[in-house]
């Protein structure tokens, strides 16, 4: 918090007179300006995230981490099939070719060491109670089943396998949800 002006330094030559006041605002000197300037910035908190910085399962606090919950309503045959429509979406996939192309690839195609540095910083990004050990276990598991027994990834494997990471981190199904956490990746990627 800021703290209120009445509660400023003043110096010892200023008094409260009418000559002070102008506009229904004190006139201060330099030196009290810059005093008062150090106070707000030691005491002006750091502004909270906005909810634009965080991913929509971090605003709740919850004892069992979100990777471990489940949610019935995303099963149903309803919506299977809209996520299913999801997963050919154009700006849910033209996002995660945005995330394609920003990242090295060799031959055209992400080899497993990039796909596991990659992985691993958003394994940890989604995952912050998660030791090292066990997030590399995820990843290189992740690795094998999205490589389908190749070396690496196409465009078209490392679509599917994004996809599949925003349809288990999102909360509700919609093109919109989708696309804002894939933007949010990206950014903090």
């Amino acid at each position: 918090r800021l703290l209120k002006l009445s509660s400023l330094p003043m110096s010892s030559s200023r008094t409260n007179t009418a000559s002070q006041v102008a506009f229904g605002r004190k006139i201060r000197s330099k030196s009290e300006k810059k005093d008062k300037a150090k106070v707000e910035a030691k005491v002006t908190p750091a502004p909270e995230p906005s909810p634009a910085t965080k991913f929509p399962f971090e605003q709740f606090e919850d004892e069992v981490p979100f990777r471990l919950q489940g949610d019935k309503k995303m099963y149903t045959k309803k919506a299977l099939v809209q996520r299913k429509a999801l997963s050919q979406d154009e700006g849910v996939l033209g996002v995660i070719d945005e995330i394609w192309k920003k990242l090295p690839k060799q031959g055209g195609v992400l080899v497993k060491e990039k796909y596991i540095q990659f992985f691993m910083r958003v394994c940890k990004m989604l995952n912050s109670d998660m030791d090292y050990e066990e997030a590399l276990s995820t990843v290189t598991e992740d690795f094998q089943r999205d490589c389908k027994g190749e070396d690496s990834l196409d465009h078209i494997a490392f679509r599917a396998a994004m996809f599949e990471l925003v349809d288990n981190w999102t909360m509700d199904i919609s093109a919109e949800e989708y696309i804002e956490f894939l933007k949010l990746l990206l950014s903090k990627t």
